[in-house]
């Protein structure tokens, strides 16, 4: 209804967002018998009287018009008696949050208003206005100039809003050039730190998403993993149909290793592979190269990897690995045997 949006869009809007400096004009609005004072002391008339879905009238005495499509739509509605049930839950709502925000300036620091805080917000805007004014300023300067830097555009506002020019201008000659400098110089300051800021930001938000990637790779890992080890256990002859069936996606060549791996392990022994691991260091994905050094067998079927990096081949190390990490890693596609 249109009263309810001018009192839920307009009195909050208008007031809620008042700071310290204007609440001298929001107390003047409350005691000299306005609007909010009159919705805040009549918590029968919002219940019984703005929310009735039949009245005629609002508690402020409006006539509701019968020309309200959103007013027509509710009193034609399937469930009249619901729905205000509903609305008086709102309302409840509503005037909480509305003595929450008033309370300071009811009967909190700012309802009796010293001389000196008189004095000092004689010239307060009471509204947001202003604050409209310059993001409006803002806006039609990011539309007029779509690719300028938000710092650029920040420094013409405060130019026109905080007269800057007209106040330098008003300097003498020597003074202007001292200013001017020292704002140069403090400008240099503020982009370098403003660079090394961005740098920063962005190598934590890097970090951050190869985290997040690790993470994945991880519970995929652990998934493949835990499947593979299911399968190893059903204790069956593994055939090449056995692992196409488990693993449907997985190549002809990579069928034939996992039963190979399966039935014999020490077959791999000597074989060169390609190995893709994640540097916790670097954070990112790193490509080895190695080959398949020992198979030293045990309940889990441990295979020891040697591994270097393809400029560093002399800067080998070995890793034990089970057959069922071996096998995970082979059909996700980070192990690669040439």
């Amino acid at each position: 209804m249109t009263n309810i949006r001018e009192i839920l869009g307009g009195v909050t809007n208008e007031y809620s967002e008042c700071s310290d400096e204007n609440s001298v004009e929001v107390n003047k609005q409350i005691h000299n018998g306005g609007y909010f004072n009159s919705f805040y002391f009549h918590k029968n008339a919002v219940y019984y009287s703005i929310y009735s879905i039949t009245g005629t009238e609002d508690c402020f005495g409006t006539q509701l018009s019968n020309d309200d499509l959103t007013l027509r739509a509710l009193r034609q509605g399937p469930h009249p008696d619901g729905l205000s049930s509903d609305i008086k839950a709102y309302s409840t709502a509503f005037i909480k949050l509305l003595k929450r925000q008033l309370d300071r300036y009811l009967t909190g620091p700012l309802s009796a208003p010293t001389p000196e805080l008189l004095e000092k917000t004689q010239y307060a805007d009471p509204s947001n206005m202003e604050s409209e004014r310059t993001l409006g300023m803002v806006d039609s300067l990011m539309r007029q100039a779509p690719n300028a830097q938000v710092d650029l555009i920040g420094a013409k506002v405060k130019n026109v809003k905080n007269d800057t020019v007209p106040w330098l201008c008003s300097m003498p000659h020597g003074e202007q050039r001292q200013i001017m400098r020292s704002a140069a110089r403090q400008r240099r300051t503020v982009a370098k730190k403003r660079k090394q800021r961005k740098a920063r930001n962005l190598e934590i938000a890097k970090q951050r998403l190869y985290e997040l990637e690790l993470k994945k790779q991880k519970k995929k890992t652990r998934q493949m993993e835990n499947k593979v080890t299911r399968f190893v256990k059903q204790g069956i002859q593994t055939t090449p149909q056995d692992v196409k069936n488990a693993f449907p996606e997985a190549s002809q060549e990579v069928v034939q290793l996992t039963v190979q791996i399966c039935r014999d392990p020490e077959s791999i022994i000597g074989k060169d592979l390609t190995h893709l691991w994640y540097d916790k260091v670097k954070c990112e994905n790193e490509v080895y190269i190695g080959n398949v050094f020992e198979y030293k067998g045990g309940k889990k079927k441990v295979i020891v990897m040697e591994y270097w990096l393809p400029d560093c081949p002399e800067d080998s190390h070995k890793s034990e690995l089970f057959s069922t990490e071996v096998l995970a890693d082979l059909l996700l596609g980070d192990l690669l045997f040439h």
